[in-house]
Order: C-alpha cells, then sequence, then structure tokens
C-alpha cells in the first residue's frame, strides 16, 4: 500500500467539478471499505456544509449553545460513519480468518480424505503387524 496527500482543496474542487459536491459542500469522510470492495458500485460519503466548517475550527469553550449541539451532532454522525465502517472490516477480518482457517484444517487431510495423524497410526500399526510386534 502506498500512501498519497491530496490537497483537500483541491479534491473539493474536483468533486465539484464532477456534480458530487454541491457548491456549499464539502467532503468530510469517505468509507474507505466500500471503496475497496469490488462488489461494491458505489462508495458512500459524509458531507457537510460549508457554513459548519468553522465551527470545528473553533474550540468549544467559543462556542454558542447552538454551535455545541450541531457540533455534538456531527460527532455522532462521524462515530456512527465509523462504526459501520469498523463493523465492514470486522466483517471482512473475520471472512478471511475464516477462510484460512478452513485452509489450514484442510491440509492435515490426506488426499484420500483421511485425518493425517488417524493415516500416521495406521501405518504405524500395520508396521508393527508386518514385523510381528504386538
Amino acid at each position: 500500500m502506498i500512501e498519497y496527500i491530496i490537497n483537500k482543496e483541491q479534491l473539493h474542487q474536483l468533486l465539484k467539478m464532477l456534480n458530487v459536491l454541491q457548491t456549499d459542500e464539502e467532503l468530510m469522510m469517505v468509507n474507505n471499505i466500500d471503496l475497496r470492495d469490488f462488489r461494491k458500485e458505489n462508495v458512500s460519503i459524509l458531507v457537510d456544509t460549508v457554513k459548519n466548517k468553522t465551527v470545528f475550527a473553533s474550540p468549544p469553550e467559543g462556542l454558542t449553545q447552538k454551535e455545541l449541539e450541531t457540533t455534538l451532532m456531527h460527532l455522532m454522525a462521524f462515530e456512527q460513519f465509523l462504526l459501520k465502517e469498523f463493523s465492514q472490516v470486522r466483517a471482512q477480518i473475520n471472512t478471511v480468518y475464516t477462510e484460512l482457517k478452513s485452509r489450514k484444517e484442510g491440509t492435515t487431510i490426506t488426499p484420500d480424505g483421511i485425518p493425517k495423524d488417524v493415516e500416521e497410526r495406521l501405518s504405524e500399526e500395520l508396521k508393527k503387524l508386518l514385523n510381528g510386534e504386538e
């Protein structure tokens, strides 16, 4: 993986040129799992209006009651967006882990479908019988 740093203003201009964002909107978040999921045609994004931008640039102590409430609502929206993304990551981790586990378990079986430890015990018993041991 390679991390690129993209200028926010240029990204917003590009999204506005593509009519993804309105002139008074800015991109807040992108669901990265949607972006990487080959089964999904669309990507979920979280957008907000530019007028709220100043609220996030100010320390909470300097905000009015209304601005504090708005900030809290936005932060809770962020949290829900991130929780959804986290749940998607967790689901993919579980899927990959389950597949790896099933493949690992599959390697302990011989091509004939006999568990390797059973085949080894049978082989040892057969050798003992052929050598006249009990």
